[in-house]
C-alpha cells in the first residue's frame, strides 16, 4: 500500500518554490525523506548564534518568527507562514545562524536534511538561484550591523541607510499598486492577491486614495478563523488609517516609520499623505531585497535596461554582489549559479538591444 504521508507533503510542496521548480519525481523523493516536526507556540527551533544545524525548514501549517538580538531588544524581521522556507543559512554558508525562529502558534514543520538537499541543488540551477537569491535579501544588514572589513568592499557605501530608494521605487513602479475598493469581498481580494502573488492589497476610494489595507496577517487571524465570512466586505478586516509615506523616502525613514509604527507595510502615494492617491507598497521584504542588493531584483532590472551604460551599471552591481558572496563565504556552488544566471541575462539583454538597433 502507498505511504499517503509523502504524497501529500508533496502535493503541499509542489505549489511552492523553489520546490516547484523541481521534477515531480524529484520532489517525490525528497518527500519521501522529510521529517515532519509538530511545534508548539513560544518553542524555539534555533537561535542567534547557534552553530549550524542538520536541517532547512518549510512551514506547512501555523507561523514562525524570525527575530533578531540587538543591545537586549527583540526585533521582528520576518513571519514565516504556509509555504515559507526558513534556516537555509547552513546551506549557503559556513557561519551561524543570523536569527532566532520562534514558532508563534500550532504548527507543523517540515525538516529536510541540508546534505541530502545539497545534491539536489548542484544539478538544479534554478532552485539554487531562488534560495540563493532569498538569502541575498537578508546580508546587507548583516554588513551594516557588524561593519565587518574586508579588502573588496567600500565600508563607507555599505553602512550608508540615508540614500534615496532608487531600487524600490523602480521596482513598485514596474507594476500597479493592487488596490480594491471598500465594497469588495473578502473573497474576491483574497483571489487577487493570489493572482498577483502579493501579501497585500490598498482599499481605497473611487479617486484612488488609501484608507485601509488588508495583508495576508489578516486572513490568516480573521478569514482563516472563521471570525469574519469571506462575503464580507473587505472593510471588515482591514487596518485603518495606512500609514502613508511620499516617493523619495530614504531607507532610514522606512525603518524608523515601520518599527515607531510597528507594521510590516507602508502605502506610497503621491505627496506622501492620505488626500493623494497610492503609486505603490514598500512591505519589510521589498526593504531588505533593497538592502541586500538581491540578484533577483538584478535580472528584473536589467531587463528593463534600454542602453549600454544603464546594461554597464548593472554588471558593476552585480561584481558588488560577486565580492558580498564571496566575503560572507557562500558555497562556491552557488555563487557560479548566481553569477552565470546575472551575466546570461546581461548577454541576452545586449543582444536585444543590439537587434533593435539594427532594425531601427
Amino acid at each position: 500500500m502507498e505511504n499517503t504521508i509523502p504524497r501529500r507533503i508533496y502535493d503541499f510542496l509542489k505549489e511552492f518554490p523553489p520546490f516547484n521548480l523541481l521534477d515531480p519525481s524529484l520532489l517525490l523523493r525528497v518527500s519521501e525523506r522529510i521529517l515532519v516536526q509538530y511545534r508548539q507556540p513560544d518553542e524555539v527551533i534555533f537561535n542567534q548564534g547557534d552553530a549550524p544545524g542538520a536541517h532547512i525548514y518549510i512551514v506547512r501549517e501555523g507561523a514562525v518568527h524570525l527575530l533578531r538580538e540587538v543591545d537586549g531588544e527583540t526585533i521582528l524581521v520576518e513571519q514565516c507562514d504556509e509555504g515559507d522556507v526558513f534556516g537555509i543559512r547552513p546551506l549557503l554558508a559556513s557561519e551561524h545562524y543570523a536569527l532566532t525562529a520562534k514558532v508563534v502558534e500550532e504548527s507543523l514543520i517540515y525538516a529536510i536534511n541540508i546534505e541530502g538537499f545539497r545534491e539536489i541543488l548542484e544539478n538544479n540551477p534554478k532552485v539554487a538561484f531562488y534560495l540563493a537569491s532569498t538569502f541575498a535579501a537578508g546580508i546587507g544588514e548583516k554588513y551594516r550591523r557588524e561593519g565587518k572589513p574586508s579588502l573588496f568592499l567600500d565600508q563607507d557605501k555599505m553602512v550608508d541607510a540615508n540614500f534615496p530608494l532608487v531600487e524600490i521605487q523602480s521596482l513598485e513602479k514596474s507594476k500597479d499598486p493592487v488596490t480594491c475598493l471598500p465594497d469588495t469581498l473578502i473573497r474576491e481580494a483574497a483571489i487577487i492577491m493570489s493572482n498577483r502573488e502579493v501579501g497585500s492589497i490598498i482599499v481605497v476610494n473611487e479617486a484612488g486614495q488609501p484608507e485601509g489595507i488588508v495583508t495576508d496577517k489578516d486572513l490568516r487571524s480573521k478569514v482563516a478563523t472563521g471570525v469574519v465570512g469571506l462575503g464580507r466586505p473587505v472593510t471588515d478586516i482591514m487596518s485603518s488609517p495606512v500609514i502613508t509615506v511620499g516617493p523619495n523616502i530614504t531607507v532610514a525613514d522606512v525603518q524608523i516609520e515601520m518599527v515607531k509604527n510597528r507594521i510590516n507595510h507602508l502605502c506610497i502615494t503621491e505627496d506622501g499623505t492620505l488626500d493623494s492617491p497610492v503609486i505603490g507598497v514598500l512591505s519589510e521584504h521589498d526593504l531588505m531585497v533593497v538592502q541586500g542588493n538581491n540578484p533577483a531584483l538584478l535580472i528584473r532590472e536589467i531587463r528593463r535596461c534600454r542602453n549600454g551604460k544603464e546594461l554597464r551599471n548593472i554588471r558593476e552591481r552585480a561584481e558588488e554582489l560577486l565580492k558580498k558572496y564571496i566575503y560572507q563565504e557562500v558555497a562556491i556552488a552557488f555563487i557560479a549559479t548566481v553569477m552565470s544566471e546575472v551575466n546570461d541575462e546581461l548577454i541576452t539583454q545586449a543582444i536585444r538591444l543590439c537587434q533593435a538597433e539594427l532594425d531601427a
